[in-house]
């Protein structure tokens, strides 16, 4: 029995999609577990750039994939994603299941979403609407998959609620609310709805047949640890939960049957949106790291705001997560870069602070750094560690040590073949790989 967790320790957009692309050959199940469309990952397989929003990463690589039980699944998003995939040969027929207990997002989600946005606290959302679809949940007021099998019980729910937020729009905006009708709502979700009813099932009961059976299962997060409803810059976060206890509940399995917990990393960070960071980049640092490591939004197309890598932030999240070990994502985006900083501390006046403050306090700390040479040469290509500048293994190394956490994978390129394997535990790949040395010259960094 194997079960894997891999999930985002900084902001979002870390490189999830590609690590659990990567290890989903090794495993039989795989499975997304939270969030919405509004997480967006991209898979680079040979000259395809597949960006997925409600699929599991897995889809391409493991025999079956799961959207699961805390995921709120768009109808009409994961109707179109299916088509696009197949349009490219990729079959999901036999091989995706959805579960009946995730709920729907639905057009009147969407649009409670963008008048939240358009108010005087926007939070930055992608107006997807999740965040509305969530409140649903939360109040008992949503509508389950399992509530497809019916389309006329379907139907009468769908138009009840569309009252009910009627009713709520002429409260809030008055003569001014633009109604919502009913009967275009279902005009629009009933073709999706019934395209999408045959993948629907209980897959709790599927996923611990499985685990009887003594098969391996990967668990996908969404967005990132600093982005968790509870533990991230709260309220610039996401609606769902982001670390790794939430992406067990969101697929129904306890915490004993885990035995690894990857957290992905860059060796930078990014950030879409509003909200408290540390060790920001602006200017032309901050537009190179940009531009090289394509840092967009998958979904939004937003720009994504820059930062130096953050040990309190990575050490906060891997204690949160229980991470085993980190995949190091991206470090060829680093390759030009002459100086690298990483932040390890936050300074108040004479106060040195190594955890994460309250957020209301976050404004008055700065950031103190080391800063470590970089390696000006090429990384993409490269096939093992011992490989590596050796400039590049000091800064690796140099992580480990901060965050106390062996990393198990470094990515050096978007392709699957360019990931290096150090470190990694039997539960990620059959076999032993070899252990990251310590420097025979050791390469030290500077306080600044």
């Amino acid at each position: 029995m194997t079960v894997t967790i891999v999930n985002g320790a900084q902001y979002g957009d870390e490189g999830k999609g590609k690590i659990v692309d990567y290890l989903g050959k090794h495993f039989d199940i795989g499975i997304r577990a939270t969030a919405g469309d509004n997480a967006g990952h991209t898979v680079c397989v040979g000259d395809k750039t597949l960006k997925l929003r409600l699929l599991p990463s897995t889809i391409l690589s493991t025999p079956t994939s799961i959207i699961a039980d805390d995921v709120m699944v768009n109808p009409i998003t994961l109707d179109r994603e299916i088509q696009e995939f197949e349009a490219q040969g990729i079959d999901c027929k036999n091989k995706l299941l959805v579960s009946g207990n995730a709920h729907m997002v639905l057009p009147y989600h969407q649009k409670l979403d963008e008048l939240n946005e358009m108010g005087a606290n926007p939070i930055g959302t992608t107006k997807r609407g999740i965040g509305p679809a969530i409140a649903d949940k939360a109040n008992r007021t949503g509508i389950r998959l399992e509530e497809c099998m019916d389309f006329q019980k379907l139907s009468e729910r769908i138009k009840e609620r569309v009252n009910q937020v009627n009713h709520q729009l002429q409260a809030q905006y008055g003569s001014q609310a633009a109604l919502l009708n009913a009967e275009d709502i279902l005009k629009q979700v009933l073709p999706s709805i019934e395209k999408i009813r045959p993948y629907i099932q209980n897959t709790v009961s599927f996923v611990h047949q499985a685990l009887d059976e003594n098969r391996s299962i990967l668990i996908e997060g969404a967005q990132g640890s600093m982005n968790d409803l509870t533990y991230g810059t709260y309220p610039y976060v996401t609606s769902s939960r982001s670390i790794s206890s939430g992406q067990l509940a969101g697929c129904g399995i306890g915490p004993t049957y885990v035995d690894e917990v990857l957290s992905i990393i860059k060796p930078y960070q990014t950030r879409v949106g509003i909200g408290p960071v540390m060790a920001e980049l602006f200017g032309e640092a901050a537009s190179h790291i940009c531009e090289k490591g394509h840092e967009y939004g998958t979904n939004t197309g937003r720009q994504r705001r820059i930062m130096w890598f953050d040990s309190v932030v990575a050490n906060h999240t891997r204690r949160i997560n229980g991470t085993t070990s980190f995949a190091l994502m991206k470090l060829d985006v680093l390759d030009e870069v002459e100086q690298i900083k990483i932040c390890i501390a936050y300074k108040k006046g004479n106060e040195i602070i190594k955890s994460i403050p309250f957020q209301n306090d976050m404004d008055n700390y700065t950031p103190e750094y080391i800063t470590m040479p970089g390696w000006r040469r090429p990384t993409i290509g490269i096939s093992s560690y011992a490989a590596l500048p050796l400039e590049a293994k000091a800064f690796i190394e140099k992580i480990q040590e901060l965050t106390q956490t062996p990393i198990a994978l470094i990515s050096v390129g978007p392709e699957r073949e360019n990931t290096i394997e150090v470190n990694m535990p039997k539960a990620l790949k059959p076999g032993q790989s070899p252990t990251i040395p310590k420097l025979e010259n050791d390469i030290s960094p500077t306080n600044e």
